[in-house]
């Protein structure tokens, strides 16, 4: 037996019935014994860890046994088609499968449960095929299948999805086909398609999008001409554009939507040095990393002097979105300079006194840091 007991005393100690399991070595003989003992002693298990284990079908009956549980975490274990026809008939809220080889036979019968909302399944040999039968599904809000041979016919099943909010489909080898689908969709509010190949016509058909918050488009051969559509989107505040094809030209026309708020180019033949006269005359900020923001109070502050411009470190794109501080943000509930400061990729610690930057490393934490903020800020005498 390579765990303890103490390991999952301590796990449990807080009461807020998560089990941490994660990297330990588990096999089927070990989630045996660690199944009873938590029945055994009453514990309470709403939420558990078990990614990078060596578990296989076997033990997922045993798993699915510990009543009240909800939320799994199953990647880069030895699952299969099998495994989630058990989890099909599972009461799961979130469940992320991610690195195990179920195909599409296994998608295919996952889609047919009836209370998951949350489901991460990348990198597990999904097709097209399987790509429609989830894409039906009446319960899942978030949808991460990136990793995945989905093309872009594998996508026709999400015009006449409603429920779907979030869907991420880097590396996913989803084209213009793709792309026309997903502008076709009216329930999509964040959507991630970080290197796939939609070129110019997928992002103009993404452009006339009616619910879309947030797009990251990176690496998909956008020039100007994929963009100039953008100027009449009401919906989008968020645009990653990251190596891309976009110039001068095609900045300017974003900066003509008055609702983007967030334009990140960086990794595009923008010339700055020409583009920084246009600038002046705008209430845009922008930086080294090809940044742009909307924020007229943070400009003139940094015209005053009040304070001092934040430096972002240029990254790659694969390191950009390994250390990305964000994956999802509401720009409904933030309002002057917060936005600028949650997007920021840096820390200096004086910049961050001076206006009170939070960083977060998700959209969730963000907002529990937000809360405390504002309950310990002083009521007004």
């Amino acid at each position: 037996m390579p765990i303890e007991k103490e390991l999952i005393i301590d796990s449990l100690s807080d009461g807020q019935g998560f089990l941490d399991l994660g990297g330990c070595e588990l096999t089927n003989e070990d989630i045996i014994w660690i199944v009873q003992f938590l029945k055994d002693n009453a514990y309470v298990v709403k939420s558990i860890n078990l990614c990078a284990n060596d578990i296989t079908d076997q033990s997922i009956v045993t798993i699915c046994s510990i009543d009240g549980l909800t939320t799994i975490d199953l990647r880069e274990n030895k699952i299969t088609e099998m495994g989630m026809a058990i989890l099909a008939s599972i009461p799961l809220i979130k469940l992320n499968i991610s690195g195990n080889p179920i195909g599409d036979s296994g998608i295919i019968m996952l889609s047919k449960n009836k209370t998951i909302l949350e489901l991460e399944a990348t990198g597990c040999n999904i097709s097209s095929e399987g790509a429609l039968a989830v894409l039906q599904n009446s319960t899942i809000k978030s949808l991460n299948l990136s990793e995945n041979n989905i093309s872009g016919y594998g996508l026709k099943n999400i015009v006449t999805n409603n429920i779907l909010e979030k869907l991420k489909l880097s590396y996913a080898h989803i084209d213009a086909l793709g792309a026309q689908y997903l502008g076709e969709n009216h329930s999509l509010r964040v959507l991630d398609l970080t290197a796939n190949y939609i070129g110019d016509i997928g992002s103009l058909a993404l452009s006339k999008h009616q619910t879309l918050e947030e797009l990251d488009v990176t690496q998909n051969n956008i020039s100007d001409e994929g963009v100039k559509e953008f100027i009449h989107n009401k919906t989008l505040k968020s645009l990653i554009l990251l190596d891309n094809k976009v110039t001068n030209g095609g900045l300017l026309d974003l900066l003509k939507n008055s609702f983007l708020v967030f334009i990140n180019l960086h990794g595009n033949p923008i010339n700055e040095d020409s583009f920084l006269l246009e600038m002046k005359n705008s209430c845009f900020y922008t930086s080294s990393d090809r940044v742009f923001t909307r924020d007229q109070e943070y400009v003139e502050k940094l015209q005053k002097g009040t304070i001092k411009p934040v430096v972002f470190t240029p990254l790659s794109v694969t390191q950009y979105h390994e250390k990305r501080k964000v994956e999802a943000f509401d720009m409904g509930i933030m309002n002057n300079i917060e936005f600028l400061q949650f997007f920021f990729r840096t820390a200096d610690p004086q910049i961050k006194e001076q206006v009170g930057v939070i960083f977060a490393t998700s959209y969730e934490q963000f907002k529990k840091q937000k809360t405390q903020q504002e309950s310990t800020r002083p009521s007004p005498n």
